[in-house]
Order: structure tokens, then sequence, then C-alpha cells
């Protein structure tokens, strides 16, 4: 495992300090809201085989603060598209808790993976479509946490019958609605626990298919999100071209062992559980991707010929 020196006095919303958090549990949020918020953090230690970061984020942008109305129109989206055992809770979108925004990063940069470059016939022209993501993914920015504010109101309905892993789906898939993405289940839960004693993640991941995959960790708990705190991240399996996207590091090409890639990695996180869900969206992409920069400005004019061609079938929120 790798140490870091973490600050343990970040601040915890009220309605968790409420819902009894053990103090260990805390102690471990603050550590990860720390890691993900903090811009001047060294990079990964782990060698991670010889695999190469297509580019890294570099931050946040300034004034990245919470914009209502954005808020507003992502949480009427999923609050229209919830599962059945899912609600949001309006009371819970204002203010931003300022706890990362993984999610919103993680679910955008693989539905624009799935969009744009997921035809690309060649490696190499998948790697460059990749590497042109930097502009809305190297630093976070007003969407992301404006979307994320929204995918953290989200709730267990009470008393549902229904077994921890539906819900846990049910959670995911409610989220990924957003970008008309369906996430399939590859793999039931596996603790931190069993990954570290032995378990063959590596088997597993060697034998999915060819695609985009959504990695969900999870501390779990009894309260009204039945978990403390999370983190999202995604990768594509190619054997061409595998990238595995964790939105405090950046996309990371992996030419060597996928499968053992991402258990250095999720070891690192350490987080308690975690799934894979198998992600698809239909013939004409995703929708709803991020489409500003720090200087809220496209990168390429969408009135361009280049532009429609680089990002084809869009639809921009």
């Amino acid at each position: 495992m790798i140490f870091t020196a973490f600050c343990f006095s970040a601040s915890l919303p009220a309605d968790e300090i409420d819902e009894g958090i053990p103090p260990e549990i805390a102690e471990a949020k603050a550590r990860y809201i720390e890691r993900v918020n903090d811009e001047t953090a060294p990079p990964q230690k782990r060698d991670l085989f010889g695999n190469q970061y297509l580019f890294y984020r570099e931050g946040t942008c300034p004034n990245s603060e919470q914009i209502e109305s954005q808020s507003k129109k992502v949480y009427n989206l999923l609050k229209s598209k919830q599962r059945p055992l899912i609600s949001f809770n309006k009371t819970k979108l204002i203010p931003f808790d300022n706890g990362g925004t993984c999610s919103a990063m993680a679910l955008d940069f693989l539905a624009r993976y799935i969009t744009v470059c997921s035809k690309k016939r060649s490696a190499e022209e998948r790697r460059e479509c990749v590497i042109n993501f930097q502009p809305f993914y190297a630093k976070n920015n007003k969407t992301f946490v404006s979307r994320q504010a929204a995918y953290n109101t989200i709730e267990v309905k009470a008393d549902t019958p229904q077994s921890e892993e539906e819900i846990k789906q049910q959670k995911i898939q409610s989220l990924a609605n957003y970008h008309g993405m369906h996430l399939t289940p590859v793999m039931g839960t596996v603790t931190m626990r069993q990954l570290e004693n032995g378990f063959d993640l590596k088997g597993v991941i060697d034998q999915l298919p060819e695609g985009t995959y959504v990695v969900r960790m999870l501390s779990p708990a009894n309260n009204a999100k039945r978990e403390y705190y999370g983190h999202t991240m995604t990768f594509v399996k190619n054997k061409d071209f595998s990238v595995y996207y964790d939105n405090s590091r950046g996309p990371l090409e992996v030419t060597e062992d996928l499968g053992e890639t991402v258990r250095e990695i999720l070891i690192d996180w350490g987080i308690p559980e975690f799934r894979i869900y198998h992600a698809t969206c239909g013939d004409r992409g995703c929708s709803n991707l991020k489409n500003d920069s720090c200087t809220m400005q496209r990168s390429l004019s969408l009135e361009s010929e280049d532009a429609h061609d680089a990002f084809p079938l869009i639809s921009w929120e």
C-alpha cells in the first residue's frame, strides 16, 4: 500500500455527522476528500508496469463554484429517469459539499470515448482521440461541480426488500442514465480484503470482452445513500488500445497487463469494496457531454467542419 500524508481535519456535511459516521470511517473519508481535492499531490508512485498517462489532471479551474441552474437541470433529468429503488433528494442539491467530482468526470469521459473514439479504426486514431480530450478533463470546472452536486442527491428508497447487489446496480445506473448509458454488472461485489487476499481480479478482467467499463468503489453504510463515500473510475479494454481513467490522475494507456494494473489502482485507493459494470450507449452514442473548458469556450467551434468530424452526434448541455 502507498501511505501519503493527509490532513484529517476535512469537514463532513452535517447530515453525515447526524447519521453517526464511525470515527475510523470519518477519518478514511477525510483522507479520501483530501486526496481528490489536492492539486499538488505527487503522481501515483506505483510503477503500474510501465504504462503511461496520455495527459495529466492539472487541478481545478479558477472560480469553479456550483452553478445552481446547471445543478437543477441535471437533477431534473436524473429524477425523470431514476430507477424504481432510487430517488433524488432536492433538499440536498445546494450547496455542493466539495467532496470531489469523480462520477461526473469519469462517466462523462467514458461517454465521450464511446461517442467519439470507439469507432475509430486504428489504435493510433483512438489514442489521438483521447489525447484530444485534454481541454475537457485536464481541469475540474463549473460543469462537473454543478453536475456532481446533482449526483450527490441520490438516495435509496426506504424499506426496499431488494438485495444490496440490486440496490448498488440501480444507484450507478441512475447516474449513468444522464448520458443515456446502460450498465450491466460483470461481477458481484468484491471487498478490498478479498482482493488483497488473492481474489483473481486479473482472471476476471482477462476474460472480459473488449468494450467499455465502469468501476465503482464505495464504503457501505446503513444510511439514505447506503454508502459513506465512493469513487468512480472507468476503463476501455481493447486488444490494441486500452485506457484506464481516474479523474484524480488522468487517462492511463495500458499497454502491459490491464488486469494487474486495475488491481494495483484499486488497492492503492483502498476503499472497502468495488464492482465492475459493462457500459454501452445506443447507435448514436451517449448524450449530455461536457462542452466547456476553463475559459468556458469550446476547444473547437461547433460551426466548423473540423468540429463536426471530431465530435459527431453529441448532445450538449
